[in-house]
C-alpha cells in the first residue's frame, strides 16, 4: 500500500479510473461507509484516516488496489508555510492500469484535488 495522503478537512476528492477492457464493473469503497459503482466518482472526507479501495471487475476476474486518505483539521494559525506534495502510483495486474495521483496544499481547508486510479 502506498504512504498515505495528507489534507485538511473537509477535503472532496474526485476519483479517476484508468482501467481499460470491456464489460468493467466498479467498486469504490470509501471507509468512511460511502461507496460508489461509478467509474469516476466524486468524494468527500472528513476529519478521520480512511482506506480507500477500487474493486475492478469483467469475466477475466478482478482486481484490487488501495491507497490511505488522512483528512485532520485546520491547524492552529501562526508560522510557518508547510506546503506538502504527494504521489502516489499504485499499480494493479491484469486489463487494469491504475494511478493516483494528489496534490495537497495544508493551508487551504477547502481542497478539491483530482486522484486517478
Amino acid at each position: 500500500m502506498p504512504a498515505p495522503t495528507q489534507n485538511i478537512a473537509p477535503v472532496t476528492i474526485n476519483f479517476t479510473d484508468t482501467s481499460s477492457g470491456d464489460g468493467l464493473s466498479y467498486l469504490w469503497n470509501f471507509g468512511d461507509g460511502g461507496s460508489s459503482q461509478q467509474p469516476n466518482p466524486s468524494h468527500t472526507f472528513q476529519v478521520g484516516v480512511w482506506e480507500v479501495s477500487l474493486t475492478v471487475t469483467n469475466n477475466n476476474g478482478q482486481d484490487q488496489t488501495t491507497t490511505v486518505i488522512v483528512a485532520t483539521e485546520v491547524p492552529p494559525s501562526g508560522g510557518g508555510n508547510g506546503n506538502q506534495n504527494g504521489n502516489q502510483n499504485p499499480n494493479l495486474n491484469g486489463n487494469q492500469n491504475p494511478n493516483l495521483n494528489g496534490n495537497q496544499n495544508p493551508n487551504n481547508p477547502n481542497l478539491n484535488q483530482n486522484m486517478d486510479f
